[in-house]
C-alpha cells in the first residue's frame, strides 16, 4: 500500500511539468534511500546495546559484540562475541568459598536465517530455520582444592527443554571449527589437568522447546574433532524430549594414541600406572537416563605395560592392595577379541552437568578393560560422592 501510494504521488507530480514537482520527487527519493540504509543501522545499534546492558545488569558476566547486522528482513549476523565473568578465577572462587565452574565463551560469528518475526512478536515464539556458529571457543575452569559446592540439582537437556519458559524451535544448528577446553586443579592440588577438544565440527537437528514439535522430532547431534588436540574422535548423541526419564543414547569412536595418556585422564588412581603401550582405537556405546548409565566399550590396544606406584599405604588404600593381583597386562597375541570389551556403568552425580556424567561413564568403561576393578570401588576412585536424589 505504501509503495502504491508513493507511485501514485510521484505519477501525479511528474505529470505536472514544474521544477517544484521534480524537486519534491527527488527529495522523497533521497529520504527513502537514507531510510533504507539507516533503519537497519538504528535497529541493530539498539539491539546490540540492549543485549549488552541486559547481560551487564542481570548477570555476573560482561558481554562484548563486535558487529551486529541484519541480513535482509529475516536474518541477522553477530561477530566477535565475548562473554566473560566479571570476576577473575581467583576472585570468583574466593567469593563462592567452594569449587564451581568459571566459564568464558567466545564466538567468531553467529548467523541466524529465516527468522519468523511475526510469530515472535504475536506469540512470543522464536523460530529460525537455521543457526550457524563459527569458531565457538568455550573454556571452563574448576579448582577442586576448595570445598564442595552446596547440592543444586542439574537437569539433563531433555528436562531443560520440557520446562523451558521460552518457546523456540531451531531445526538445524551447524557448528564449525569449535573448541572446548576444561581445566581442573585436582583435589590434592598440584599441576592443573587440561582437556582440550578442538577442530569441532557438527550438526544438531530439531532443537525445540515446543511440545507439538518435539513429540515427532527427536534431537540428534553428530560431531567430530580432536581430543587433546591430536586424537581423532567422532560422536553421535540423541534423545527424545518427551521421555520423563531423560533417556539418551551416546556412541563414540576415538583414533590411535599413546596409552600412557590414560594415566592422567581415564584410569582412576588405583596405585597403578601405565608405563608403555599403544591404543589403536576406542569404540563405546551407552544408554543413560537421569539416574544411571550402562553400556559397552571396546578398547583395541597392544604392548600395554603397567606397574605399581611406590607410595605409602594409608588406610584408604588398604582396600586396593589386591588390585595388583587382578591386573591383567595384555599382549597383542595373547588376548581374545571378547576380552577387550569393557562395561560402562556409572550412577549419575546429580549436581553436575551432563559433561561430567558422560566423562565419568566413559572412564568406567576404560578402567574395566585395563584394570579388574569392581563397579563400587571404581566409582569411589572416580571421586563420586553420594548425593540425595531429587
Amino acid at each position: 500500500m505504501i509503495l502504491l501510494s508513493l507511485y501514485q504521488t510521484v505519477f501525479e507530480m511528474t505529470t505536472t511539468p514544474t521544477k517544484k514537482g521534480w524537486w519534491i520527487v527527488l527529495a522523497i527519493f533521497l529520504i527513502l534511500v537514507i531510510l533504507i540504509f539507516l533503519i537497519p543501522t538504528f535497529i541493530t545499534h539498539y539491539a546490540k546495546n540492549k543485549m549488552i546492558e541486559t547481560v551487564e545488569n542481570k548477570t555476573h558476566y560482561h558481554l562484548e559484540i563486535g558487529e551486529l547486522k541484519l541480513l535482509g528482513w529475516h536474518g541477522f549476523k553477530a561477530t566477535d562475541i565475548k562473554l566473560r565473568p566479571k570476576l577473575d578465577k581467583e576472585a570468583y572462587n574466593k567469593e563462592n568459598n567452594y569449587h564451581s565452574d568459571w566459564i568464558t565463551i567466545e564466538v567468531k560469528e553467529l548467523q541466524l536465517e529465516a527468522i519468523d518475526w511475526k510469530r515472535y512478536f504475536s506469540h512470543k515464539y522464536f523460530f529460525a530455520e537455521r543457526l550457524c556458529v563459527l569458531g565457538p571457543d568455550i573454556y571452563a575452569f574448576r579448582d577442586k582444592t576448595m570445598a564442595d559446592p552446596p547440592f543444586v540439582y542439574k537437569a539433563l537437556p531433555a528436562q531443560l527443554l520440557r520446562e523451558s519458559s521460552l518457546q523456540f524451535t531451531v531445526p538445524v544448528i551447524e557448528i564449525k571449527q569449535g573448541k572446548v577446553t576444561y581445566e581442573e586443579i585436582p583435589p590434592k592440588g598440584g599441576t592443573a589437568l587440561k582437556v582440550p577438544f578442538s577442530e569441532l565440527n557438527g550438526w544438531m537437528l530439531h532443537l525445540s522447546s515446543d511440545s507439538a514439535y518435539y513429540h515427532s522430532n527427536p534431537v540428534t547431534l553428530r560431531a567430530k574433532g580432536k581430543i587433546l588436540d591430536k586424537i581423532d574422535a567422532h560422536m553421535s548423541y540423541s534423545f527424545e524430549t518427551t521421555d520423563k526419564q531423560d533417556k539418551f543414547l551416546l556412541e563414540g569412536h576415538m583414533g590411535e594414541f599413546d596409552a600412557a595418556l590414560m594415566n592422567q585422564y581415564a584410569v582412576p588412581q588405583a596405585s597403578m600406572e601405565i608405563t608403555s603401550g599403544h591404543v589403536d582405537s576406542i569404540w563405546f556405546k551407552m544408554e543413560a537416563n537421569k539416574d544411571v548409565s550402562d553400556g559397552i566399550l571396546h578398547l583395541d590396544y597392544h604392548d600395554l605395560k603397567m606397574t605399581t606406584k611406590e607410595k605409602k599405604k594409608p588406610k584408604k588404600f588398604v582396600e586396593l592392595k589386591a588390585l595388583a593381583a587382578k591386573l591383567f597386562v595384555k599382549e597383542k597375541n595373547e588376548v581374545l577379541q571378547r576380552e577387550k570389551l569393557g562395561h560402562i556403568h556409572f550412577e549419575r552425580t546429580k549436581d553436575r552437568f551432563i559433561f561430567n556424567y558422560i566423562w565419568n561413564s566413559f572412564k568406567t568403561g576404560v578402567a574395566s578393560v585395563v584394570v579388574n576393578v569392581p563397579d563400587k570401588l571404581l566409582q569411589k576412585q572416580l571421586g563420586k560422592q553420594k548425593k540425595p536424589k531429587r
